[in-house]
């Protein structure tokens, strides 16, 4: 491939602006997107059972939006009034997604947002891999390795778990940009990196947790290690300060909510130990496969579960590293002890070690038991998957940009094409299995509520209460006995779901012939209030049915009513938290225009195979 210069060197300063990429980078990287996300090119289909999940979220955030035009704090339906899910999972990914849907609709902002996801994570990590190896045909091939990985279009069609898909694609450009804000090659590139790398991370957490929960260390370490790199008086250091500090006032009212319920939600009491399944998905065989491991089964999957469901780790990523080990001993290579080749050693280390552990973790109940807390939080063995890819793209992008500093990359020429090619078809052929996969899944969707211009009332008298559960405070309040339960009252408070009335809660008048329970279809949660005749019912004549909150009401008529009333700090760190992230997303912008404008800058003399 053409060298062409670039500023600076690994690890060390530079200035001017950030270097482009040529006309077929570009094309490369539309052209992953679009096999990658090909079977949501065609419209009018949905995919497994939580794509309608994540899809009514969007809608409905959506549309709230555009009727009342502000983002909704809880969510209703007929069978559940009062869902805090916006508070504790995808805070905020789905008032982004809803913001879009309010225009286009959900089906479309949710492709739309699948196209955005990916075009981020390959530029992302193609960069990182480019900065770091210095040879285009490396960094093509780690970009694609992550791009078409089996784990992430796994989650994206077999099994729609949207949240996840999303947050490990941010979570591999977080990485990526991480990188390049410490060893990027030109000033401008660095500062905007760096907030990137907090931008996308943030929103790791705001859009799955559990993701977010296990890659708190990784990123931790990646900080640290940046941190010393760049060394006192950086003006890197206070851009990263800035941002970070954004970041976590973004973060601050989900940080408070889980400290105050964290042990009181019902999806944290749901699991005490991790979930595997040993015989297929969570099998060691099946997460080192490197292809999709059900190409091995005659029948696609088992009766009861979803087709096709694999998480393999990135195996094309093991190779590569591998091969750059093996070649630099052959060379007889030695570490260098230049301050940028530490770092990238570090980041080598420091990326095999996640890659290790949450393999192990992922495959070994004996090594889950370890961190057997976070079980309750993350609940499913498989989601170490995620952080184990992108602890083995660090590990990748040290071992890369170690090997290609030490001159290792140009000694081969030959052979390095050869590998590439052969990484690269291996890749090819996994997707090209995966995306059979995913077809085996899709189902006719086109749904008017979802679409561009339709129905928007099935939204809410179709509304998803699935999850309504996971998030009430379901140790607040004793349940009743079923036998009481099966005679109590059923009053329901009407949700409106037309025009200016969507998502509003209204008031519902019944009578009772005699003293009973009264089953509401109000969500058990502190900021929950219900007051009958205008008043709220004493605590001990408070009780849950399932979920909702049950109330034992005298007899005669009386008028139902349900108010939403976060406390003062909530409701502070609510606005702090919009604030800051209008901040954090302002400050990529500036950054880019000037980074974009900084690209008439000098050109220094490293050069990219």
């Amino acid at each position: 491939m053409s060298n062409v210069p670039e500023t600076g060197a690994p690890g060390r300063p530079g200035e001017g602006g950030m270097p482009g990429l040529a006309g077929w980078e570009w094309l490369a990287g539309v052209g992953a997107t679009l096999l990658a996300g090909a079977l949501l090119l065609e419209p009018g289909f949905n995919f497994h059972y939580d794509w309608h999940n994540h899809q009514w979220m969007v809608g409905y955030v959506g549309e709230f939006l555009r009727a009342q035009g502000r983002l909704p704090e809880v969510l209703h339906t007929p069978a559940a009034v009062g869902m805090p899910q916006p508070i504790f999972y995808g805070f905020l990914l789905y008032p982004i997604l809803g913001g879009l849907s309010a225009v286009t609709g959900a089906a479309l902002a949710l492709r739309l947002a699948v196209a955005v996801a990916l075009l981020g994570q390959y530029f992302s990590v193609y960069l990182a891999a480019r900065n770091a190896a210095r040879h285009r045909g490396v960094a093509l091939a780690v970009a694609l390795a992550v791009t078409w990985s089996v784990h992430g279009l796994t989650n994206l069609y077999n099994r729609a778990a949207l949240t996840e898909f999303f947050a490990v694609a941010l979570l591999h450009g977080a990485v990526a940009c991480g990188v390049l804000g410490v060893c990027g090659r030109t000033a401008a590139g660095r500062r905007l990196a760096g907030w990137l790398a907090v931008l996308q991370g943030t929103l790791v957490a705001g859009t799955h947790p559990p993701t977010a929960l296990l890659a708190t260390p990784l990123l931790g370490v990646l900080a640290v290690l940046g941190w010393r790199e760049l060394g006192p008086g950086a003006r890197e250091r206070r851009w990263f300060l800035v941002a970070a500090g954004l970041g976590v006032l973004t973060l601050a009212p989900w940080i408070d909510a889980n400290l105050r319920w964290r042990g009181e939600l019902g999806v944290v009491g749901k699991y005490r130990d991790f979930s595997y399944s040993l015989d297929r998905v969570d099998a060691l065989w099946a997460r080192l496969s490197p292809l999709p491991p059900d190409v091995f089964r005659a029948e696609a999957g088992a009766p009861g579960e979803t087709p096709y469901v694999e998480a393999p780790v990135h195996v094309v990523l093991v190779l590569l590293a591998g091969w750059c080990l093996v070649r630099a001993r052959g060379d007889a290579i030695t570490p260098s002890r230049e301050e940028g080749s530490r770092f990238l050693l570090g980041l080598a280390v420091c990326g095999a070690a996640c890659f290790v552990f949450a393999t192990a973790a992922s495959v070994s109940p004996s090594v889950g038991t370890t961190v057997r807390g976070l079980a309750p939080y993350v609940q499913f063995a498989t989601r170490w998957v995620g952080v184990a890819n992108v602890g083995l793209l660090l590990g990748v992008l040290g071992v890369a940009g170690w090997w290609a500093g030490q001159g290792a990359g140009g000694r081969r020429p030959r052979e390095t094409v050869g590998v590439i090619v052969v990484l690269m078809a291996l890749t090819g052929a996994g997707v090209g299995l995966k995306l059979r996969h995913g077809a085996a899944v899709r189902e006719p969707g086109g749904e008017s509520q979802y679409a561009v211009t339709g129905d928007r009332a099935a939204l809410v008298t179709a509304g998803k209460a699935d999850a309504a559960g996971d998030y009430a405070t379901l140790r607040r309040l004793p349940q009743l006995a079923p036998a009481v339960a099966s005679r109590a009252a059923r009053p329901t408070l009407p949700v409106g779901a037309a025009g200016r009335n969507f998502g509003e809660v209204g008031s519902v008048v019944f009578g009772l012939p005699e003293a009973g329970w009264v089953a509401t279809n109000v969500v058990v949660f502190p900021w929950n209030r219900v007051l009958v005749d205008g008043a709220e019912v004493p605590k001990e004549h408070r009780a849950a049915h399932d979920y909702r909150l049950a109330l034992r009401l005298p007899a005669g008529s009386h008028r139902l009513s349900w108010v939403w009333e976060p406390d003062a700090r909530a409701r502070i760190l609510r606005l702090l938290a919009q604030l800051s992230f209008a901040g954090l997303t302002l400050g990529a912008i500036v950054l880019v225009v000037r980074a974009k404008r900084d690209r008439r800058g000098p050109v220094a003399t490293t050069p990219v195979r």
